[in-house]
């Protein structure tokens, strides 16, 4: 039996380096250094980082004019509107900024100094508003309906959250109308930046903060934290107390995890102190949420697959899409309401519609991709193709990503999908980590009215009549830049382990590591010679298995351990009792009735060839 993936493993490192440092276990070394992690300083940095840990917010770029303009603003009751983003990263950054708007005007009513009366939660509604676009309507950013809100509405500051740093003619007309425009953003920055008062955005050139690679959410953490500093020294401790900000760590941490940003650095210490506090939150809409979906307060770094505690599964799997559900399916808005309502009735309300709408939204899901393949299989082979580029007037623009993502896992090409409008259309792009896709964006400004985003996801707005050359750009940037003949998705391998390896010592170990996402993902390991005992299927849809394996090869007590493995019922046929196998997995750990065992996730297994 064939793998599914080619196996990349790690080079190990060498005695010298096992030498080098005596006191940490060789296999967790080799996981630190496959992660980069290569020195004393960044090692106990990583293992043992702590909130302190978190850098000078002062140190980006533009920072403390910006939040000397957003206090001038408060101070002076000008009006404030935050345009933020429809997904959940735009939506939890937007709360972010509006609570902390919200403190410290709070803070300078309680100390007498705006006179708004008695009735400050009616009036602060007044200065502080948030606008976020109707993805259908709209699309992605600043664009000519949200310009027109903002002028008619007359605002005096206007704050941009994970948008905004590719909307240079958009913020000039804003700015040229005496408004004052604040970008907080960390998208791919482009050779101009926009004329805007104020530009939070560390990736750009010249901006000295040595992480760059916070979400919109956790740069809006970053600026909040900066406000609530610097206004402290205005209005005193006893309105806005030391350490107040940490309670927006929970969205924060949402927002890390949901735009798969790399969880190292700052991100990971955010993520893992944000996953705390969302535990005992004080977020009513963020309460009903976790109880909609049976998640419990009980946090857990390490594990959480398929599991009720609170963890970057829970988050990126069961949080994370019934946010982003209202901006796909209906309005961003009704997610932005559930996290600053006061109200516990509305907040459940909130909480099951967005329950409704996710589910909408999987049903969506699955209508597209089918309808996809069913091309697919009547086209000419896949495997030929450089592209996977299709579009139709009845998809829903709020799930073509979803459905490129899962196109691209499958058959290991860039996908773009989008939707036909009246003159234009709307795609979302995913590509594999061999072609930067952001970048052949950038490369197509003359035949694209708009586009922007990462290395594998994008988003691209382009005239109908240009389907064709679009379709041909791509196609050949991607012929020049990989070879599609021998493209096959492969699998990093941390380490190849002993049999012998794999007990608690080795689980306790990389607990350390934890939390687990992006460029710091759960170990895979390697076990060669593997013999199984017993083969079952699992699942109501008979879709999973479960193997009971042994190391009886190995010299010394076998280790006798079982193996889950999720989807992969297509291997029944192909493996028998007393098979010898080489298998890929996760350590994790299998609760149940009390009880407490080992268990190994399959993520790809083969036969022993040797």
């Amino acid at each position: 039996m064939k793998s599914k993936y080619q196996w990349h493993i790690n080079t190990p490192i060498t005695k010298d380096i096992i030498a080098q440092y005596p006191e940490i276990n060789p296999i967790i070394l080799q996981l630190l250094w496959n992660r980069e992690i290569k020195n004393l300083k960044d090692i106990d940095n990583f293992i043992n980082s702590d909130y302190q840990d978190l850098l000078n917010p002062f140190l980006i770029l533009d920072m403390q004019k910006s939040i000397d303009r957003i206090l001038g603003a408060l101070q002076r009751k000008e009006k404030i509107i935050i345009f933020g983003d429809y997904d959940a990263d735009g939506v939890t950054g937007s709360t972010i900024l509006y609570q902390g708007l919200k403190k410290t005007f709070s803070a300078l009513h309680q100390q007498g100094k705006l006179n708004l009366g008695d009735n400050f939660d009616k009036e602060v509604d007044k200065y502080i508003t948030v606008y976020i676009p109707d993805r259908h309507k709209e699309g992605y950013g600043l664009k000519d309906t949200g310009v027109s809100y903002i002028l008619e509405n007359t605002p005096k500051l206007v704050i941009t959250v994970d948008c905004g740093v590719r909307s240079k003619d958009e913020i000039k007309s804003i700015q040229n109308s005496g408004i004052d425009v604040i970008v907080i953003d960390h998208h791919s920055v482009p050779e101009e930046m926009p004329p805007a008062f104020g530009i939070i955005v560390p990736k750009r050139k010249g901006d000295p903060y040595p992480f760059k690679d916070l979400c919109g959410a956790g740069l809006a953490f970053k600026v909040m934290t900066a406000l609530l500093t610097e206004a402290r020294t205005k209005v005193g401790y006893d309105f806005i107390p030391l350490g107040y900000e940490k309670w927006l760590l929970d969205l924060a941490a949402i927002g890390t995890i949901a735009d798969m940003v790399p969880l190292v650095g700052e991100n990971r210490i955010i993520v893992r102190y944000g996953l705390y506090v969302l535990g005992k939150t004080r977020n009513i809409g963020l309460k009903a949420l976790m109880d909609s979906t049976g998640i419990t307060a009980e946090v857990d770094e390490i594990d959480g697959l398929e599991g009720n505690s609170i963890s970057v599964y829970s988050v990126g799997f069961q949080i994370a899409p019934r946010i982003n559900a209202a901006g796909r399916i209906a309005h961003a808005n009704q997610a932005f309401q559930l996290f600053t309502t006061d109200s516990s009735n509305e907040a459940n309300t909130l909480a099951q519609e967005l329950q409704k709408l996710n589910d909408n939204r999987k049903n969506l899901t699955e209508t597209v991709l089918k309808e996809v393949e069913a091309r697919l299989y009547q086209s000419d082979n896949i495997q030929n193709q450089a592209l996977i580029f299709e579009g139709d007037k009845n998809w829903s623009i709020g799930v073509l990503g979803i459905v490129a993502s899962r196109l691209t896992e499958k058959y290991y090409r860039p996908v773009i999908l989008y939707q036909e409008q009246a003159h234009h259309c709307v795609a979302s792009a995913r590509s594999i980590p061999e072609f930067d896709i952001a970048k052949a964006v950038q490369q197509m400004d003359d035949l694209i009215i708009s586009g922007g985003g990462h290395s594998q996801a994008a988003g691209i707005t382009f005239d109908n009549h240009r389907k064709e050359e679009i379709k041909e750009f791509f196609r050949q940037k991607i012929r020049e830049e990989v070879e599609i003949n021998n493209l096959q998705p492969y699998k990093n391998i941390d380490i190849e382990l002993n049999a012998q390896d794999v007990d608690w010592d080795l689980y306790d170990s990389f607990y350390k590591l934890a939390p687990f996402g992006m460029n710091n993902s759960a170990p895979v390991f390697l076990v060669r010679k593997l013999r199984i005992l017993d083969i079952k299927v699992l699942g109501a849809d008979q879709k999973h298995i479960k193997l009971k394996l042994t190391s009886e090869a190995q010299v010394g007590t076998p280790l006798t351990i079982d193996a889950i493995g999720f989807n992969f019922s297509y291997v029944v046929d192909q493996l028998h009792r007393n098979d010898i196998v080489d298998l890929v997995f996760r350590l994790e750990v299998n609760e149940w009735n009390g009880n407490r065992e080992l268990q190994l996730n399959i993520v790809d297994i083969a036969s022993n060839q040797s």
